[in-house]
């Protein structure tokens, strides 16, 4: 499962280049510079485009070897397995004999993972973990998803809030990202700003 979870940090890093991206776009033409910042925005913009230049990379790499691992066909294999042992399924509900104590099994499991990082939260400073929670979260959600046929009246109601929980982790995750570049400019814009030597993109005013 390697080669599935380097493509999905790939695709995180990437989407969180692009959230900046998209806000400065958003930002800068809303409110005119102040005291030369412009040259500041630009200089981080420009990182930005070549940063996410070679995450771009990155994502080709991990989907080029994601293919050579014949995960995604080792997974449709298993997949149509469980869909034919599935169709000689004997009884009324079509539902396998210990299905309810596996879903049970795994929808704790996931809960304790999140439920564990609770100090975690009331840790303001502490961005990596909030990012981990955010993970645990979206990890408990499918769960539910998965198994909300066997529970759907009961699963219905935690899976709303943990879209809300989710989306505000989001937001959240945004924030730790652009302070963690921000804190580069300030501290050492030379690492901040290296990459984006003799780039002539600029954000419009």
């Amino acid at each position: 499962m390697k080669e599935i979870r380097a493509i999905t940090r790939a695709l995180g890093d990437a989407r969180d280049t692009d959230v900046q991206i998209a806000f400065l776009e958003t930002y800068v033409p809303r409110h005119p510079p102040i005291n030369g910042s412009h040259k500041t925005i630009n200089a981080l913009f420009g990182l930005l485009l070549a940063r996410r230049k070679q995450q771009q990379a990155d994502v080709l790499f991990a989907l080029e070897s994601l293919e050579e691992s014949h995960t995604i066909a080792d997974l449709s294999a298993s997949l149509r397995l469980v869909n034919d042992a599935a169709d000689n399924i004997d009884g009324k509900a079509g539902i396998p004999p210990g299905m309810y104590r596996k879903a049970a099994d795994q929808i704790h499991r996931v809960l304790d993972e999140l439920v564990a990082y609770d100090p975690v939260v009331m840790n303001p400073d502490d961005a990596s973990g909030h990012h981990r929670v955010q993970i645990a979260t979206k990890k408990l959600r499918y769960t539910l998803e998965i198994y909300s046929p066997l529970y759907p009246d009961r699963c219905r109601p935690a899976i709303r809030n943990l879209k809300k929980l989710q989306k505000l982790l989001g937001e959240l995750h945004d924030c730790d990202v652009w302070a963690h570049i921000l804190a580069m400019a300030v501290h050492t814009p030379q690492t901040l700003f290296g990459t984006g030597k003799g780039q002539h993109t600029h954000v419009s005013h």
